[in-house]
């Protein structure tokens, strides 16, 4: 589940399976029927917030924890773009902010990761 769905912003924009059904099948006709009934939902689940109001951060852990591994990824992605391709600093530059006491996630590169299974996948099979 998204952080922002949990601090109450229920947008198309913020649930990324949706927003990629709605791309990938050229639905973008019926995005605004979607938002419209997200609106409607969320009158239901957080009759407390206005319209345009959600809680923010340092409000849920659970919405917290959730953002800092955002970040964190997000930061780490950075500074890789920062290093090969002298990539220009942003808002993802910056260490994250830390928002609760649960350790860092810790984020591995995915050819690593998928290189070293391939290695382990032959000595393995080399009985």
């Amino acid at each position: 589940m998204s952080s922002r769905m949990i601090i109450g912003q229920l947008r198309v924009s913020n649930i990324y399976p949706m927003q990629d059904i709605i791309y990938k099948n050229s639905l973008y006709e019926k995005r605004e029927e979607v938002e419209f009934h997200l609106k409607e939902i969320k009158k239901i689940l957080f009759p407390e917030l206005h319209r345009d109001e959600s809680y923010g951060i340092g409000k849920i852990e659970e919405a917290d924890y959730l953002y800092e591994m955002y970040k964190e990824i997000n930061h780490l992605l950075q500074k890789e773009r920062e290093e090969n391709e002298g990539a220009s600093t942003n808002v993802h530059s910056s260490i994250p902010l830390k928002l609760t006491n649960k350790p860092l996630i810790v984020v591995k590169n995915s050819f690593e990761l998928t290189r070293n299974n391939r290695i382990n996948n032959l000595l393995d099979n080399e009985d």
